[in-house]
């Protein structure tokens, strides 16, 4: 038969895993937000670069579609991080000879 002592010593123990395990959780939720609130920001530069040197284009919708494709795949989301880091500070003209062609993904829902 247990002993008090070692019935709360199982309780103590198990709780110690949970809130540990509570913890590593709470840390991974926190990554994938930063990456969404990143994919939110570079989706929506290249979005708005886009309709202003390209083509006029719905910048909600095409930062909206961005941002799924690039939360749904790893390589899209470095796709999309690659384009806008050629895209900053970089005039229309700019964009248009060093950017565009190179990038692998332009975010233009059909």
């Amino acid at each position: 038969m247990a002993t008090i002592h070692e019935d709360y010593m199982k309780h103590l123990i198990s709780l110690v895993c949970l809130s540990a395990a509570l913890a590593v959780s709470a840390c991974s939720s926190g990554d994938s937000l930063v990456e969404e609130a990143n994919n939110t920001v570079d989706c929506a530069q290249i979005c708005d670069t886009y309709s202003d040197c390209v083509t006029d284009i719905d910048v909600t919708n095409c930062t909206d579609y961005c941002e799924d494709q690039a939360d749904a795949s790893e390589a899209t989301e470095d796709r999309v991080q690659a384009c806008e880091d050629c895209l900053d500070d970089k005039s229309c003209s700019e964009a248009a000879m060093s950017c565009w062609d190179n990038c692998a993904f332009v975010p233009v829902p059909e």
